[in-house]
């Protein structure tokens, strides 16, 4: 919590405090004064009342915002109620302290008075760290929110990027004078790519069979390009099929290795997919181009969106052989 918040927070439950405590006195004092509502006398009270609720309320606090954050790391009522019975004991305790410390000339009433109070200010204090908490969670809905958008965009771009158009609209063109039924097949894959992606751009995740027919899909026409010069391995287990990825991950891998690196019948780009029990790995040799830009965009969008889902990419760069291992998303 940043100290701006916390300091806030703390102005709020004084005034709180002050409020709750004018109230009482107020109260008190019309009820048991014969001669009338003394506002001087209320004022007096308050004043010299104050320091004793508000130190209390500040403890009440700190104990609260611990149990929170370091020991029950989610509120609900269970939480809320064994709160108020830790913080009760601990400035219940103080209050009899004092009492007897200041000789008070009724002990059970001031200390049952201080424990009514205390109750009153727990159940704000409870409110106050309810709302941060909710405003947290609506903070990091919109960031995950973004992050989501921004994936999809970035995944969206790399297939509508000018190299790609390019490049593939050249093979469609030279394809429909030597083979037209061979283009009219690259036509529909070329479409699929672009109906995946927007059919799934809402999703959060989609089944590993699905990502793999995209990816199929996309190394068709990577492969009309590429010839002999591209050799990919899918190291399939279809009782894995209805595990859970993110929407375009392993294409995204695949693309990056096209992207970063040379292709020739000589030396050709050999990918490897290989379906695990725990995740999918996709690995390549390195054949690093001299021209491309390496910005990490693709990996580092890659990264995020399993940062939100609580999971984590795991990224092994060798002399010769780069890997990314991605796990399955937990739903």
């Amino acid at each position: 919590m940043k100290k701006k918040q916390v300091v806030l927070q703390i102005l709020l439950l004084c005034m709180a405090i002050a409020v709750m405590l004018f109230l009482f006195i107020s109260t008190l004092t019309l009820l048991t004064t014969p001669n009338g509502y003394d506002m001087a006398a209320v004022i007096s009270n308050l004043f010299v009342n104050l320091p004793l609720f508000v130190i209390p309320g500040l403890i009440d606090y700190g104990i609260i915002c611990f149990l929170h954050s370091r020991v029950w790391k989610s509120a609900n009522i269970s939480h809320i109620i064994l709160d108020a019975i830790i913080v009760s004991v601990i400035t219940g305790s103080m209050s009899f302290v004092s009492a007897h410390i200041f000789s008070s000339p009724n002990p059970p009433a001031q200390i049952a008075a201080f424990l009514m109070m205390n109750c009153i200010i727990v159940l704000f204090i409870e409110l106050l760290l309810y709302h941060n908490a909710q405003m947290r969670n609506e903070k990091r809905i919109v960031e995950i929110e973004k992050e989501k958008a921004i994936y999809q965009l970035n995944a969206l771009k790399n297939q509508v990027n000018p190299h790609f158009l390019f490049n593939s609209l050249n093979v469609l063109a030279s394809l429909t004078y030597q083979n037209p039924a061979c283009a009219n097949t690259f036509a529909k894959k070329f479409a699929n790519v672009y109906r995946y992606i927007l059919t799934t751009s809402e999703s959060q995740s989609v089944e590993l069979e699905e990502e793999l027919n995209f990816v199929r899909t996309y190394l068709y026409l990577e492969k009309m390009r590429f010839a002999e010069s591209l050799k990919v391995t899918i190291e399939d287990n279809t009782a894995l099929h209805h595990s859970q990825v993110i929407p375009v991950s392993i294409q995204t891998l695949v693309e990056n290795a096209l992207k970063h690196n040379v292709a020739s019948e000589q030396q050709p780009l050999t990918i490897i997919i290989h379906i695990g029990e725990d995740g999918v790995t996709v690995s390549n040799n390195i054949l690093l181009r001299n021209n491309v830009q390496r910005n990490g965009t693709g990996l580092t969008n890659l990264q995020r969106q399993y940062a939100i889902s609580g999971q984590e990419i795991i990224i092994t760069k060798m002399d010769n052989e780069f890997i990314v291992f991605l796990p399955y998303l937990t739903i």
